[in-house]
């Protein structure tokens, strides 16, 4: 688990990309009998409870501090940071590549961005929606590709 000061939003997007990759090997064997993204978010959805970050704090989770060393004591408890921090953790421990897989950036305006999530492949990937493949109507889009962020780290 991971909390500091914000600094800007490519330095969160670095984080949460640095969280994902620490946790594969930790995941992989977690992942049995998944054959689909569909499966995947099904999944996940069942073991995840979306919550606000405390006031005031940018709170991001690896995938195995928001099961086994939750902040609220509530394991799969977390918000779309941390959901996206497991979905790209996921998404590199079943092989599937980079190049596939876009982190979405949504809100009102290019200036103010409310959401994160991640879409493979062009389908929607967002836990704090309780279905596969929906997006919210939000004004703004933004989609970052993650082999370069990847590449980064």
């Amino acid at each position: 688990m991971k909390s500091y000061v914000y600094v800007s939003l490519e330095d969160v997007l670095k984080q949460i990309v640095a969280q994902a990759k620490k946790d594969v090997n930790w995941i992989r064997p977690r992942l049995t009998g998944i054959y689909s993204i569909e499966q995947l978010f099904y999944r996940l959805k069942d073991a995840t409870t979306y919550r606000d970050d405390p006031p005031n704090t940018e709170l991001i989770q690896s995938p195995r501090s928001l099961f086994e060393k939750n902040f609220y004591n509530q394991p799969g408890t977390g918000d779309c940071d941390c959901f996206t921090c497991l979905s790209i953790c996921c998404f590199a421990a079943l092989g599937i590549e980079h190049s596939r897989v876009n982190l979405v950036l949504t809100g009102d305006t290019a200036s103010t961005p409310l959401h994160i999530y991640t879409e493979v492949d062009g389908y929607s990937f967002d836990l704090t929606n309780e279905s596969f493949n929906f997006q919210r109507p939000y004004g703004y889009h933004q989609l970052i590709n993650l082999q370069k962020l990847w590449k980064q780290e």
